[in-house]
């Protein structure tokens, strides 16, 4: 992602700020080529916000991990767009925002086993999100 990056920055100069739109996947790789943000889901918003602040600080080795432990969530729910509209839902539920995850009319319904999958991922965010809160 960083050639890309580079070539884009390249070409347009600084007339325009460059965001990592992969819900904060690449935002380690891609910050010292001068992105100026990430485009996460809503409910993970703190945390690549805390990974942007940690990284532009010069704080790596909290940037790495606190992107670590929600790397399993990202790679989940961007399988396909319909894994991540149901995610998407889910987390804010679990965090007390939401009555109950509503999805639209999806093309897919998650299997027993993603649903319990992503009941677990969102679990692990959610205290990384607690977690997050105390220390960073």
């Amino acid at each position: 992602m960083a050639d890309k990056v580079i070539a884009i920055r390249e070409r347009i100069g600084s007339r325009a700020g460059i965001l990592e739109g992969w819900g904060g996947m690449y935002l380690l790789e891609l910050m010292p080529h001068r992105i100026c943000g990430v485009m996460p889901g809503v409910p993970l918003i703190e945390l690549p916000a805390m990974a942007y602040g940690l990284r532009k600080s010069g704080r790596n080795a909290e940037t790495v991990q606190l992107n670590g432990t929600v790397s399993p969530f990202i790679s989940f729910t961007l399988q396909n767009l319909e894994v991540f509209w149901h995610a998407e839902k889910r987390l804010p539920a679990m965090r007390g925002l939401l009555e109950s995850p509503p999805v639209r009319n999806s093309t897919c319904t998650l299997s027993d086993r993603n649903a319990e999958y992503a009941n677990l991922l969102c679990e692990q965010v959610l205290d990384v999100i607690e977690k997050a809160g105390n220390s960073y």
